[in-house]
């Protein structure tokens, strides 16, 4: 879910590095939940943790849903939140999903009924208890997130659903803490599953489409959450007319339309890179948001530079927006960007414009506005590929690019 105005759901990954046995339902929700639950999982007869991916046995042969809504009334949204999508205090690195705005989500309870936009089956609940308050604060809301499976391939989650239709919920198993919530449980197109909404920080519901016979193009793959290692663009399976409906709604850029969440380049800069850690007990590397790095392009206008840095928890764009990671390899040298807050010539337009139009009276306090903002203090980070898959990085809060001359002690490595 994108998220820019109110509450931000932040991206709280759990990746793990090539030789570990991908725990994939926790990863699949990596994004969904601010921690993973490690919690007493579902076990099979050889002991290894139940992989809901290829354990349902729910069907036998490879196919594709036809989604006959978009898990709720299309005439409900006012809008979709496309692929790619990062920005401060909401995704680090871009999104591997759709979202569907809700216009007036802060309504309790809640106008939005959550319905099943095609027959298949729930193959698991991801269950975080008492996570939202209704804004009045009067009301405790839960956050469901729901698995479906319609083929043996073809997977689909529904994220932040607030409450759940009460048959459905009286097949559920006891539902506890986190991922490790399985079941087998039929539903049909149209059906009622539950609510979205009911508090303004839920202003959008999560559209997730995994197809497990695609492999998204990352570098280390195995670095990725499993459902980012398979994500497919949902586009193509809505049945008409709902996807020219779905298509009309999508933002005026360059193709895909519906956005863009990998841009991996090998031997280049462009793309993912996680920070080198002393391995964990068993040979395990974790990561999670603080060791993530991604140089990537803003989803609405994508000839803008966006670095996601888990160092500092933040989104930046780059002063001069150059130079372009897409182009930067071990020959580069040196790289330095000024980094900047992606909003800051949304700010700068908009105090320019009140200038424009403002009383007299105002204007002297615009103009300190302005003045103040352009003398924010930058940020710089100095890069480095020492290596193909490996660089070198140092980040200098409030310097500018003209006051970093070199690396010191400071500086970190990452890989891919």
């Amino acid at each position: 879910m994108k998220v820019e105005s109110t509450h931000r759901v932040k991206n709280q990954a759990i990746r793990l590095r090539p030789g570990v046995c991908i725990l994939s339902l926790i990863c699949l929700v990596s994004t969904l939940f601010s921690a993973c639950s490690h919690s007493s999982s579902q076990q099979t007869g050889n002991n290894q943790r139940y992989d809901v991916y290829a354990q349902t046995g729910l069907f036998k042969e490879n196919g594709f849903p036809s989604f006959v809504n978009i898990g709720m009334d299309f005439s409900q949204t006012n809008g979709i939140q496309i692929l790619g999508g990062a920005g401060n205090g909401g995704h680090l690195i871009p999104s591997d999903h759709i979202s569907f705005d809700l216009p007036d989500s802060g309504t309790y309870p809640s106008p939005y009924i959550a319905i099943a936009p095609a027959d298949g089956y729930l193959a698991a609940i991801f269950y975080q208890p008492q996570r939202w308050k209704s804004d009045d604060g009067s009301v405790i809301l839960d956050d469901y997130g729901l698995l479906f499976q319609y083929s043996k391939n073809f997977f689909l989650v529904l994220g932040h659903l607030t409450d759940i239709a009460a048959d459905l919920k009286n097949q559920f198993p006891p539902l506890q803490k986190g991922e490790d919530n399985f079941c087998k449980i039929p539903v049909k197109a149209g059906q009622e599953i539950g609510r979205y909404g009911g508090c303004s920080a839920l202003h959008a519901y999560d559209f997730w489409t995994i197809d497990m016979n695609v492999n998204t193009p990352y570098i280390d793959p195995a670095a990725n959450p499993e459902r980012s290692q398979h994500t497919v663009s949902p586009l193509n399976y809505f049945a008409e007319p709902l996807r020219s409906q779905v298509v009309a709604m999508l933002p005026d850029r360059p193709e895909p339309r519906i956005g863009q969440w990998v841009y991996d380049i090998d031997g280049k800069l462009a793309g993912l890179w996680y920070r080198v850690k002393p391995p964990l007990p068993g040979n395990k590397y974790l990561y999670e948001d603080a060791d993530l790095l991604g140089f990537f392009y803003y989803n609405l206008q994508p000839s803008t530079v966006r670095i996601g840095y888990g160092g500092t928890g933040h989104v930046y764009e780059v002063t001069g927006n150059t130079p372009d990671p897409a182009v930067i390899d071990v020959s580069s040298g040196l790289v330095k960007y000024e980094l900047i807050d992606p909003n800051y010539e949304e700010q700068l337009d908009n105090l320019q414009q009140m200038l424009g139009t403002a009383e007299e009276q105002k204007k002297d306090y615009i103009r300190q506005e302005i003045k103040d903002l352009l003398a924010k203090p930058k940020d710089t980070m100095l890069i480095q590929m020492t290596e193909k898959r490996k660089i070198k990085l140092e980040f200098f809060a409030g310097k500018s690019a003209s006051e970093v001359t070199g690396f010191d002690e400071n500086a970190v490595y990452y890989q891919r």
